[in-house]
């Protein structure tokens, strides 16, 4: 019995050494053959999760020898300098975007592209701005176009300006028009065309009456000046008979008024007599107006005057009554 199990232990260890033998061959099998064919894996053969071998990777490494890099990877400053170059250029041209925007059909993007327009005057932008004045349908649209071409072109805009306060069917660019023709004469006022004095004694009885003289010319001819003394409560009126002295007024001649005023209320012990020229001239929408002061006091039964030496009052490009 014991001679039979001797003879059976070579044939045991030999199988198990086949065995042996068979696992390490299939093991090397599995592991050696994608990194040496690059192909998928053998669980991708069987429709598992796919996986690239290692040859996949081989492709994008650098070759030693020439220090190069595959044409499927360029180098990353490249990009990055062409975006800079282009990210300068970019910079350096202008914001002409604005241009676009007057012409959305958008009534709130059209305004928003007339505020974004170039602040300095040009052909361009003039032209621009007399077009939305002149086919815009918005009123609000071409309102901001008035106040633009006012701000950007001042005294070289009147022209058209004194033609939308005149003649456009909408009341609002009118009132536009008209407060910018305004704005321009305080922000760029001409030489004075008119010229008013005013005279009137220092002392004067308070009981009786004293006479106020108001002397005016003009550079122009005007086809209609108009002369008018506001008196306050307490004083009155005695020659002439209306406040008001209207005329002509031709170049270079001196006009002049007389006013007899008496105090009525004897308990008056301050007043303010203001006195209200204005020349209309020949031009549309084209008229000055000058306003001087006298100052009264009464003590006493005395009166004196006093004509402040401030500017005169002028404004231009009002509208004619």
């Amino acid at each position: 019995m014991l001679r039979k199990n001797k003879n059976l232990r070579p044939r045991n260890v030999a199988l198990a050494a086949g065995a042996a033998c068979l696992a390490l061959g299939t093991f090397a099998l599995l592991v050696s053959g994608p990194e040496r064919t690059g192909e998928l894996s053998f669980d991708a053969q069987r429709g598992g999760r796919l996986e690239e071998a290692r040859g996949v990777e081989r492709r994008v490494v650098a070759s030693p020898e020439k220090n190069e890099v595959s044409p499927a990877h360029p180098p990353a400053t490249a990009g990055t300098e062409s975006r800079g170059e282009g990210a300068r250029g970019a910079e350096a041209a202008p914001d002409r975007s604005w241009q676009d925007g007057l012409f959305s059909p958008d009534a709130a993007e059209r305004c928003q592209a007339i505020d974004l327009m170039p602040r300095n005057p040009s052909a361009e932008s003039r032209t621009l701005l007399l077009d939305i004045l002149a086919r815009d349908e918005d009123a609000y649209v071409r309102e901001r176009a008035v106040f633009a071409l006012a701000e950007r072109f001042g005294r070289d805009a009147v022209a058209r300006l004194k033609e939308l306060a005149l003649t456009d069917a909408q009341p609002d660019i009118r009132a536009a028009a008209m407060a910018s023709l305004h704005r321009i004469d305080r922000m760029e006022p001409l030489p004075p065309r008119g010229r008013l004095e005013i005279e009137c004694p220092a002392e004067f009885d308070a009981g009786g009456i004293f006479e106020l003289t108001a002397r005016f010319t003009s550079v122009e001819d005007s086809p209609r000046a108009i002369l008018e003394v506001m008196l306050p409560d307490g004083l009155e009126l005695v020659s002439p008979e209306a406040r008001l002295w209207k005329g002509s007024a031709v170049a270079g001649r001196a006009e002049e008024v007389r006013f007899a005023i008496r105090v009525e209320d004897r308990t008056l012990q301050s007043a303010k007599i203001r006195v209200h020229l204005k020349f209309d001239y020949s031009g549309r929408l084209d008229a000055e107006i000058l306003d001087r002061e006298v100052r009264l006091k009464i003590v006493s039964g005395k009166g004196s005057a006093v004509v402040p030496e401030n500017p005169q009052t002028r404004e231009r490009t009002i509208v004619l009554d």
